[in-house]
């Protein structure tokens, strides 16, 4: 099943679900492809979301991201069945944009020694700030 059926899948409550199951149209393990299938495109987002900052030292950014999570990305209503919240589905466009710019041009730096420097900079200067509010 590939991501955009197993998204369309998701858009049906679970009694539409198992009315699709029982009419014979989808088997369960069909079924649980597909959710199946949507964690893994969520998984991949969230790797390329968080790849360059997990490993210290100095390296270059990779160009592409997966074609399946790529083939996500390009539709703006599969991305919403994902279910990602829209501040972080906002920060993944952003985010891949300039993946892909600093790809490009070749840019090498440790990706996570930025991350905590600019963390830490935040804090110093916003220390009340609740990043977690809405």
């Amino acid at each position: 099943m590939d991501t955009t059926d197993a998204l369309a899948l998701a858009d049906l409550d679970a009694i539409s679900q198992a009315g699709l199951v029982a009419s014979g149209e989808l088997s369960a393990t069909e079924l649980l492809e597909s959710a199946i299938v949507r964690l893994e495109a969520t998984r991949e987002l969230m790797r390329g979301f968080y790849a360059p900052i997990l490993g210290p030292g100095k390296r270059r950014l990779k160009a592409g991201v997966n074609l399946e999570t790529r083939n996500v990305m390009k539709s703006k209503r599969d991305m919403l069945r994902l279910r990602i919240p829209g501040r972080l589905l906002f920060l993944f466009r952003i985010r891949f944009g300039l993946y892909s710019v600093l790809a490009r041009l070749g840019a090498e730096l440790d990706w996570q020694a930025l991350e905590i420097d600019l963390a830490n900079q935040f804090h110093r200067f916003a220390p009340s700030a609740d990043v977690t509010s809405s």
